[in-house]
């Protein structure tokens, strides 16, 4: 079934739906999408990457990159979105790393690439890192 436009609906439908998700969940509507679909493996019917730039409607830009050609080894996904206030990048294999965060007011502040170690922690680690951009906290 995978590879097939019928049982599988594509690389975004089938993996990528997740990222989607994840960007509508934390920034809300979408106003306009750019993207773009690579398809390198002639085997399969549907895509092997894709690439997506979103503005949305409270404003900020998304990036999304989705592929299936680094499988098995599974060496990236990422998410980075652009806001008014700041950048946050996450990745890694599984999502569970924050690449980038650039606040405003807290230029200069030390850099690091944070994992994650609890299963589900994902959520909360978003909302304390996106918080600043829309309700005024300080980040934690």
């Amino acid at each position: 079934w995978r590879g097939r436009r019928r049982t599988d609906g594509g690389m975004v439908v089938n993996q990528g739906i997740h990222l989607l998700d994840l960007l509508l969940w934390l920034m809300g509507e979408v106003d306009s999408i750019y993207g773009e679909f690579i398809h390198w493996r002639k085997e399969k019917e549907t895509e092997d990457a894709a690439l997506g730039i979103l503005s949305f409607r409270r404003g900020g830009k998304g990036v999304m990159e989705m592929n299936v050609m680094t499988h098995p080894a599974n060496l990236e996904m990422g998410l980075t979105l652009f806001g008014e206030k700041g950048t946050i990048a996450l990745g890694g294999p599984s999502m569970n790393q924050i690449k980038r965060v650039a606040l405003e007011g807290h230029e200069g502040a030390e850099e690091e690439a944070y994992a994650l170690k609890e299963e589900g922690e994902e959520r909360r680690m978003y909302e304390a890192f996106i918080a600043p951009f829309f309700m005024g906290r300080n980040p934690s």
